[in-house]
């Protein structure tokens, strides 16, 4: 018994976010290193992005590794069944 596993493959949505993620990062850089009156704009702005970007990474992490478990997990109903 043969059984196949659909796998959408996320490149679309993996592109725009590193996009994006590029976007807030060009930004950030931009922002902080900008010769104004108030650098504590581009502090706050550098921050921001830092933190959405650590908060991205993590979401896809969480989002593999739950899909590493729940193919494991399958995998091993299957065997047991």
């Amino acid at each position: 018994m043969s059984h196949r596993i659909a796998v959408k493959q996320p490149n679309t949505m993996l592109r725009a976010h590193l996009a994006l993620g590029l976007i807030l990062i060009a930004g950030g850089v931009t922002l902080a290193n900008w010769p104004s009156a108030l650098p504590a704009v581009g502090l706050i702005a550098g921050a921001s992005v830092a933190v959405h970007l650590g908060a991205a990474v993590l979401v896809w992490t969480g989002i593999i590794w739950f899909g590493i478990l729940g193919f494991t997990l399958g995998r091993a109903k299957e065997r047991d069944a």
